[in-house]
This record gives C-alpha cells, structure tokens and sequence, in this order.
C-alpha cells in the first residue's frame, strides 16, 4: 500500500546556481521500517511513533510512503527491503529513503540489524552454542549486505538511514570532502548513509534523532542557531544533513556518522564481486532535500536575466597539448558554471603554465554573455576561467 504524500511527490525540478532547472526526481519513494516489540531483546517503546514522525517528514518533502512496517522478522526484514527494492529501486529518476529504527549489533566488526525474533547472544561465553548463533544469524540482515542491494539500484539518489548502533563498515566519512557546485552533486547519482550510532555505542531510546531528523528535512531545527541548510541555498544535501545530526543529536555516549557508499572502482571487500554499476561515482553525487521557501527559481522571462545561462552556448574544443598561461597577477578558478560563478575556488599561481608539460587536459573556449571563458576538466570537475586572465598557449 503505497501511502500518498502531502506534497506533489511528481517531477522535483532543481535550480543549482540560478540556472535552468535540472530536473532528477519525477518520483520519490520512502520505506520505513521500526522494530520496537521484540521476543527476547529489550523493547524499544519510542520506536513505533518515531516512525510515524520520519514518515510524516518525508511524505512533507514529496515522498510517497511504502507503508510502515512494524516488528518484521529476520527473514521478514531482508524480503521487505528486497521486495521495495525490486518495485522502487530501478526508476533511474527517483529519489529514494530507506529508515530503520531497531536493535542493531556488531560481531567480530561486521554489523547486523536485528528482527524481532533474533535471540540474545554473548559471544564471550564459550558454551554459546552453534545452534544459537543459526538462529540469530537467520534472524538479523548484515548491514554489508546492503552494499550489494544499494549498487545494484539504479535510482539516482539513494539514502539509508538507521537508528541503530553498528561498525560501519560499508561506507566512507564524507565530513572532510571537497565542495562541489550544487549542479555536480545533483547531476551524480549517489548512496548515503546515516546512523544514529557508532560501534560499540547504545542508541538512546528517546527519539531525538528521529525527531531531529524530520525537523532538519522541513527546515524547523536548529543548532547553534542554524538550519542544516548549512550555506542558505535551500537545497538540504545529504552531507549536510549527516553533519547536522552528527552535532545535534550527539550525546555523551552516541555520536551519529554519516557517509556514502564507495564507487564501485573503490578499493573496499564490498565490491569483490564485480557488481557493475554503469561507471557510477557515487562520491560526487548528494540526496536532495528542498528547504520551505527558500529555493531560488529562475525569472518568468529568462531572455531578461543576465544570471540565466542559454542553454544554446557551444563550447568548442582547443587542440590537444594546449596550456593556459597565467600573467602577473594569479588567475581566479571557479566551479559554478558562468555568468554566476560565484566565489573563486582556487587561483593557478602568476607566472606559470597550466598544465604541466605532457599533462592531458581538455580546454574548451565559449563566449557567454559579454565575456570569453576558457572551461577544463578536472578529477571529473568543470573549472573556468576568465579568458582575459590568461593566455592561451597553443601546441608547436
């Protein structure tokens, strides 16, 4: 039973840095699953309504809900994901949330989150018998599993987010990455990952973090006085957002962590089966929330807006072996496509040729608007610079 959302859930168009919409989300879908009531762990009272909250956020933000599943067995847990999956997870302009809040559990550093049948066990007693370990293992999902389920998907933008303690093993720290222009980040494709808790950490029962949650995705919480739209754009980013949680709902005891899910061509025991992911980085790519309001949208007549690209411009190409040559003065290097470049991201040092001799890169050269721009790619990143402060040095 798919559960309406409270907003139009259909064609979710963005305006990165004032330009023409990029429109990536002609659907939006959301699983949650809270497993509260459990046979033999202890019971996790504030879970049940701590679903119904996440699930009212993102019915707010353009989600259709799959439903809210309560208390799922072992096996029940990994056909129920499997099962969304197979629906949801293969429309490629989708957006789409898994949430679990549960008991969740680290053996021998591998994570498992628990069904409600799954049975207590201690490892550090010698007569914990073979026969318990079966049961528990065939009453948990393995969070690396995930890793699989997650690359196979070919939906754009994926998160999972668990209200549950456990190694993670899957995914890589994103806090210290580099920024991108927005338009990069919604161009590729991603997997992110958020978890109320760390290894070795037990997760309060008391709902902060879902609440938090849902109130960083509609724009209501605050920390230190700010939003989680931390830069104001009124685009909420999945990193953003980790970070976020990662401050606010931070305890003595629980630290939330929060990440996205290597390449495919990513060093990582995930991927030694060769999954092919169709070229995929996820590292450059983020989940997309729309903060209330505050989402710039182009002018109705965007031949009288200076800040509107034309999406007609023609970049052609210079020989290969061509540099750029930077004067007296260091040369400005921006990310966001022109006009509205925005700030600088870097400067090439004064005096110097860019590239070094026998370096490969791609120059290209357009006319927009008034000015002459000279574009090149880097570690999959367009950088521009103004023509007029350099100088193009042509191959012998």
């Amino acid at each position: 039973m798919l559960i309406a959302s409270t907003a139009n859930a259909q064609d979710v168009k963005l305006f990165p840095d004032k330009t023409k919409p990029i429109g990536i989300y002609q659907n939006s879908y959301a699983l949650i699953i809270g497993n509260g009531d459990y046979d033999f762990q202890t019971d996790l009272p504030k879970v049940s309504a701590d679903a119904d909250i996440v699930s009212a956020a993102l019915a707010q933000q353009g989600f259709q809900i799959d439903q809210i599943d309560h208390n799922l067995s072992g096996k029940a847990l990994r056909e129920r994901v499997q099962a969304f999956v197979d629906k949801y997870g293969y429309q490629e302009d989708a957006r789409v949330v898994i949430w679990f809040a549960g008991h969740g559990v680290t053996i021998n550093g591998e994570g498992y989150l628990l069904g409600k049948d799954a049975p207590v066990i201690n490892l550090d007693v010698k007569t914990t018998l073979n026969a318990t370990l079966r049961d528990f293992y065939g009453a948990a999902m393995p969070i690396r599993s995930f890793g699989t389920i997650l690359r196979e998907m070919r939906s754009h933008h994926v998160m999972l987010v668990l209200d549950s303690c456990f190694a993670a093993t899957i995914f890589a720290d994103t806090r210290s990455g580099a920024t991108r222009a927005r338009s990069i980040e919604m161009e590729n494709p991603t997997r992110e990952i958020i978890t109320s808790g760390g290894v070795g950490q037990k997760v309060a029962d008391d709902g902060k973090f879902a609440q938090l949650f849902a109130e960083a995705i509609t724009g209501k919480a605050r920390y230190e006085g700010k939003t989680a739209d931390s830069n104001g754009d009124g685009y909420l980013s999945g990193t953003e957002l980790g970070y976020f949680l990662s401050q606010a709902a931070e305890t003595p005891v629980q630290k939330p962590q929060f990440g996205k899910l290597p390449s495919a061509n990513a060093k990582s025991n995930d991927v030694a089966a060769g999954i092919d992911v169709g070229g995929y980085n996820f590292e450059q790519g983020e989940l997309f929330f729309v903060m209330p309001g505050g989402v710039p949208t182009p002018k109705e007549d965007p031949d009288n807006d200076p800040n509107i690209v034309d999406e007609q411009i023609e970049w052609r190409d210079l020989a290969e072996g061509t540099q750029i040559a930077v004067g007296a003065d260091p040369a400005p290097v921006y990310i966001h496509e022109p006009p509205s470049v925005g700030e600088k991201k870097y400067s090439l040092r004064s005096r110097e040729n860019f590239p070094a001799v026998g370096a490969k890169v791609r120059f290209q050269v357009a006319k927009i608007g008034d000015k002459q721009w000279v574009r090149f790619e880097q570690d999959h990143i367009k950088h521009y610079v103004l023509d007029g402060d350099v100088a193009i040095v042509r191959p012998n």
